[in-house]
């Protein structure tokens, strides 16, 4: 990156003000000097630097990939553990019943009723 600074030049580049912003950083020049010699506000010039260093900071974060693979990592432990802690419960309630608990149990209600006729009782709309 070019860091030199162009006085003649019109209007604040991304280029030129990260040349600034990285001289501002490097100590070489302090904010109200280069506020007089540019003609800039002050605030201005610490928004850049704050911009500056959080930008800084985002781009020394951690990896999208490197987050996936944490939490891939945590899922997979604490699916260990919740097995583990269901057969220790399943052990405890009765003997190790492998029976899948993720399934409705069925009922039984046993034959239809008969009707007076011996038949199953039909089932109707109720008048109205």
């Amino acid at each position: 990156m070019n860091t030199s600074i162009d006085l003649g030049a019109p209007r604040w580049t991304a280029q030129r003000k990260a040349a600034l912003v990285l001289h501002l950083l490097q100590g070489k020049v302090g904010v109200l000097e280069a506020s007089r010699t540019y003609g800039l506000p002050r605030t201005l010039l610490e928004t850049w630097l704050y911009d500056a260093r959080k930008g800084i900071e985002h781009a020394m974060r951690v990896d999208q990939r490197d987050l996936r693979d944490q939490y891939e990592r945590k899922m997979k432990a604490m699916q260990r553990q919740h097995a583990a802690e269901l057969m220790e419960l399943r052990a405890l309630l009765g003997g190790g019943e492998t029976r899948n608990t993720l399934t409705a149990p069925t009922a039984s209600f046993g034959p239809a009723p008969a009707g007076p006729t011996g038949g199953a009782i039909p089932i109707s709309k109720p008048s109205t």
